[in-house]
C-alpha cells in the first residue's frame, strides 16, 4: 500500500510540473500603438494600428525582433511614413527580424536587416498610390501583395518562398 501511495504522489508531482509553464516561457510584449521597438524579443500586435501623417507605425531599431500581427491590420499614411521599417541605430545592419500573420496597408521595409523572415502578410496599396510591397533580405513566403505602386516585392539576398502572390501588374525586382 505504501508503495502505491508513493508512486501516486510522484506521478502527481510530475504531472503538475509538466503542466506548469516553463521557467523561461514568456508572453510576447503587446503592441497597442505605433512605436519604436528598440529591444530584441517577441512582440504581438493587440489591436489595429494607424500611424499619423508623416510617421512610420513600427520602427525596428534592434536585432532579433519577432512581430506577430495576430491577424490585425496596420494602416500607414505612406506620404511620409511606412507601416513597418527597420532602421539600425548605427551604420551596422540589423539581423534576425520576423514579421508575420496580418494585413498591411502600405509598405514593409526590412532592407536594413539581414536574415529576415516575412510570412503570411496581406499587403495592399496605400490610398495615395505611392506604392506598396515588401522589401526584405531573407525568406519571404506565403504573402499576397496588390494595389499601389509598381513594385510588389523588392529583395536582396532573397529566398522567394512558396505561396507568394502578386496581384495586378506588379513585378518582382532584385537589387
Amino acid at each position: 500500500m505504501r508503495t502505491a501511495a508513493g508512486v501516486f504522489t510522484i506521478a502527481l508531482a510530475l504531472g503538475t510540473i509538466a503542466l506548469a509553464p516553463g521557467a523561461g516561457a514568456r508572453e510576447p510584449i503587446k503592441i497597442k500603438a505605433c512605436q519604436t521597438i528598440s529591444q530584441g524579443g517577441s512582440y504581438e500586435v493587440a489591436d489595429n494600428l494607424v500611424n499619423g501623417a508623416g510617421f512610420t507605425c513600427l520602427v525596428i531599431t534592434a536585432s532579433d525582433v519577432t512581430i506577430d500581427l495576430a491577424g490585425f491590420v496596420i494602416i500607414a499614411d505612406t506620404r511620409r511614413g511606412e507601416a513597418i521599417v527597420a532602421v539600425p541605430p548605427t551604420s551596422e545592419r540589423l539581423f534576425g527580424l520576423a514579421v508575420r500573420n496580418g494585413s498591411i496597408q502600405g509598405r514593409v521595409d526590412l532592407s536594413s536587416a539581414d536574415g529576415s523572415i516575412v510570412e503570411g502578410l496581406r499587403v495592399r496599396g496605400d490610398p495615395f498610390g505611392i506604392g506598396t510591397g515588401i522589401t526584405a533580405s531573407g525568406i519571404v513566403k506565403g504573402n499576397t501583395v496588390g494595389g499601389g505602386g509598381p513594385i510588389a516585392f523588392r529583395y536582396r539576398d532573397f529566398r522567394h518562398g512558396d505561396g507568394d502572390r502578386q496581384l495586378r501588374s506588379q513585378q518582382w525586382h532584385r537589387d
